[in-house]
């Protein structure tokens, strides 16, 4: 299934973490890995972690490794990622990236973070959410690389290939590079997918609001982010669950979080 960003935006409602920020980078221009044969990403290990001191009040999360999960949390091992004509191989159902903050600015990508960039030329863009989806406003920059979003996922590691899927609408037309390739966005409804072997840069999405050749530069406009969804080929997953505690005794399931077999995710929620 899918990430929608719908269920997400109702997360930062609940306001489950407060949102950061960035310093601008020392150079505009994007910076893209050779370290792997797909440009674009590597994520980082992540792992969860239960607040030390946990009240009725408090919002907390049960401490787990991947280890430790049991077979009864869904555990899925991922196979030869090779494709041949008599099998098609297919990501793993799980979403490895889901927003729980606001976007945050950045000259590079973060773990489990929505990063944006802007520059030469280009006025800081906006963000909002509705039921439609996370609405992106930009204005036009002087160069390809003007407006960038990086999405670096937390729980991959270097080599992992990853399928992403994207849906948004737009309310301008014309091209974007995502990892290096190009995409001819329409206005109205889009949907881009690809796949990427995670590279030393961290980003399974990094995309520049134009195209290198002949410094094509897209229009100011909105894009509104319905669709998010990052997921693996391979690898073997645990899911790790957050709760909060309704009563001295009982809690309620927040979300899970799959977890890459041996690693540990540490993740502290504010009440």
């Amino acid at each position: 299934m899918k990430v929608k960003i719908t269920l997400l935006t109702a997360l930062l409602a609940l306001g489950l973490a407060s949102c950061g920020g960035g310093a601008e980078p020392s150079t505009s221009k994007p910076s893209f890995d050779d370290s792997s044969e797909n440009p674009s990403t590597t994520s980082q290990t992540t792992s969860e972690e239960q607040p030390s001191d946990t009240s009725a009040e408090e919002t907390t999360s049960e401490e787990t490794t991947s280890e430790e999960t049991t077979s009864e949390e869904e555990i899925s091992q991922g196979g030869d990622t090779s494709t041949t004509s008599e099998q098609e191989v297919k990501p793993q159902d799980y979403d490895l990236f889901m927003m729980f903050e606001p976007p945050v600015m950045s000259g590079e990508a973060i773990p489990g973070k929505f990063v944006y960039w802007y520059g030469e030329g280009a006025s800081e863009p906006t963000f909002s959410t509705s039921d439609a989806g996370m609405t992106y406003t930009f204005t036009k920059g002087n160069q390809w690389y003007s407006n960038q979003i990086f999405i670096a996922t937390p729980n991959a590691e270097a080599g992992d290939q990853l399928k992403v899927e994207l849906g948004f609408t737009s309310t301008v037309a014309g091209a974007i590079t995502i990892c290096q390739t190009v995409y001819e966005v329409q206005v109205g409804a889009n949907h881009i997918e690809y796949d990427v072997t995670v590279g030393s840069n961290l980003r399974a999405v990094d995309l520049q609001l134009g195209k290198l050749d002949g410094n094509v530069v897209l229009d100011a406009g909105s894009f509104t982010l319905q669709e998010l969804s990052i997921k693996p080929y391979n690898g073997t997953y645990h899911y790790a669950n957050f709760c909060i505690m309704t009563s001295a005794t009982e809690y309620e399931l927040v979300y899970r979080i799959p977890v890459k077999h041996g690693k540990t995710l540490y993740y502290v929620m504010d009440a």
